[in-house]
């Protein structure tokens, strides 16, 4: 079985994943194989090179993500210049994963805060938005990364919004309160999606 998580920043997922592994789910998170792709593929990195210069390189010549991140703060236009190169890249390795642990009949969780394209949504079964209230997710943001409100509502206009992301998914796990709550509407999930492939 293949679950796709859906969120966007402040909503809970890395606790969820964990609660995912407990359960035996391997786990891909679409920003780690991002952050390994800007240090491993060539192309990319100059593809980035020739757009912003050096300036946003190390001092071991790979990519600075906290440099590039300041650069792509408050201009849409480079966010998407960004996507669009990275994107493709980061969901070809994700189906490569997946269907390395689906052919081992492993069940598998993707983690993702933006929305595939039609083609590449075509290897989950199910697809779940972790649905958290925005208050809490800037709270969460304010005490975890010291982001101040500006930066959070630029990273969130960056990311779909709640009733795409609802549209989007077969299901809505709530993360509105604490982590024994979160696990419990967890395991009724897990029940449903179960009860549904008997």
């Amino acid at each position: 079985m293949v679950l796709g998580i859906f969120a966007g920043v402040g909503s809970g997922k890395s606790l969820l994943l964990e609660m995912l592994a407990e359960y035996g789910f391997k786990l891909i998170e679409a920003d780690k194989i991002a952050h390994k792709l800007y240090k491993t593929n060539d192309k990319l990195k100059e593809a980035l090179k020739d757009k912003f210069g050096t300036c946003i390189l190390d001092e071991n010549g790979d990519i600075d993500r906290k440099a590039l991140s300041e650069l792509l703060f408050a201009d849409s236009k480079l966010v998407e210049f960004i996507n669009s190169l990275v994107h493709p890249l980061v969901w070809a390795e994700i189906k490569r994963e997946v269907y390395s642990y689906a052919s081992a009949d492993i069940n598998v969780a993707v983690e993702a805060a933006i929305l595939p394209s039609e083609e590449d949504a075509e290897i989950y079964d199910y697809k779940i938005f972790l649905k958290t209230d925005s208050e809490l997710r800037y709270k969460r943001l304010r005490e975890s990364r010291a982001y101040s409100d500006d930066r959070i509502k630029n990273i969130i206009s960056n990311q779909p919004d709640t009733n795409r992301y609802e549209s989007y998914c077969d299901f809505i796990l709530y993360n509105n309160s604490d982590k024994d709550d979160l696990r419990k509407n967890l395991e009724l999930l897990l029940e449903k999606i179960s009860d549904e492939n008997v």
